[in-house]
């Protein structure tokens, strides 16, 4: 099972690297951009529901593939918040609202590699 779960994960970060509209994003990942948006509407009014539920799952696989991709280089050297990558998402949502939240994640991992890079 482990080495399942291995194999699943690498194929996943061999062809994650960028998404495009053409490709086929499993998982919460597919999400698309206006729900992510419609979702994160509901977290300033706190509580527990159905959204909450959702949108833990959403940043859990969007911090997943954060990770990931921090383990080639290291992208959390900007010290960026998780509110602050959130927003980033939100912006990316935002100009493309038909776009998965996987490429909102791709678009957040080159804004902190570009920031990484800075001295």
């Amino acid at each position: 099972m482990v080495l399942r779960v291995f194999a699943v994960a690498a194929a996943v970060m061999l062809t994650v690297n960028q998404f495009s509209a053409a490709q086929t994003v499993l998982g919460i990942g597919s999400v698309s951009c206006t729900e992510w948006l419609r979702i994160r509407s509901f977290e300033a009014q706190g509580g527990k529901s159905p959204a909450m539920a959702m949108l833990f799952h959403l940043k859990t696989w969007i911090d997943g593939y954060i990770s990931g991709t921090a383990a080639q280089t290291d992208i959390m050297r900007s010290k960026t918040t998780e509110p602050a990558m959130y927003s980033l998402v939100d912006n990316h949502c935002r100009i493309n609202p038909r776009d998965p939240v996987a490429n909102g994640a791709v678009f957040l991992v080159k804004e902190l590699q570009e920031r990484a890079q800075r001295p």
